[in-house]
């Protein structure tokens, strides 16, 4: 059970870092935040797996599943979690202080790491027997972790443009004819991953009644094009 365990997390990394590999830069922020998503919903899933064999009699291949299903999540997490880390790091460096950002930024993760383990031994004589105040306990401190790290992902203001950053700022500026500035576009941004596939379509000309139609925002908005005019990505 292990090893297909172990097998199927490492496949799914494989096939997670080939299809959004490019992706992960440009949308280091989105990433990150379905990082955390996914984690939450792999320990949710592993300490569901109980009851889930329970309810259909006890099925060895039912918690195989479970557990391949989990591992699949957590190798992800591994790549999209590590890869946005750095991407995010380096975004911090401000004085090209790479090393220092990220030192400083493993210190953090380990003194958040050492208040959850003076928590859970707090926590731990309390929940003794208590199934229903586990629980309970549980999803608190589950939302808890995805409210901070909702609110950690918004305040990081990325000074350069990606797809979702420039269809905000295209979409106001059809509207009100006001180009909005990075600060202002990155706390409405979205932070759920597109997993749509685009389709692409290059324009060589600007001269036709038909690629003015294209063109016009309000169509680009709408559409899930990706068009290149002069070799320039729209």
């Amino acid at each position: 059970m292990w090893l297909i365990k172990d097998g199927t997390g490492m496949v799914g990394r494989i096939l997670f870092a080939w299809c959004n590999g490019t992706k992960l830069d440009a949308d280091s922020k989105k990433w990150r935040f379905f990082a955390d998503l996914l984690n939450d919903c792999a320990l949710s899933l592993e300490l569901c797996a109980p009851y889930a064999v329970a309810a259909v009699g006890g099925s060895n291949g039912t918690m195989t599943s479970i557990l391949c299903v989990a591992g699949v999540a957590k190798s992800i997490v591994g790549v999209a979690g590590g890869a946005t880390r750095a991407a995010l790091t380096q975004h911090q460096a401000r004085q090209g202080n790479l090393a220092d950002v990220s030192a400083k930024d493993g210190s953090q993760e380990t003194l958040v790491n050492l208040a959850a383990l003076i928590t859970s031994l707090w926590l731990l004589p309390i929940l003794d027997g208590a199934t229903g105040l586990t629980w309970l306990i549980f999803i608190l401190f589950t939302l808890l972790h995805v409210f901070t790290n909702l609110k950690a992902v918004k305040a990081v203001t990325m000074e350069t443009l990606n797809r979702a950053r420039y269809m905000i700022i295209l979409k106001q500026f059809a509207s009100t004819k006001y180009v909005a500035s990075m600060k202002e576009v990155n706390p409405i941004m979205g932070l759920i991953p597109s997993f749509r596939l685009r389709r692409m379509c290059a324009v060589t000309e600007y001269n036709s009644d038909a690629q003015s139609r294209l063109l016009r925002p309000e169509v680009l908005l709408k559409s899930n094009w990706l068009i290149i005019l002069n070799g320039i990505l729209l």
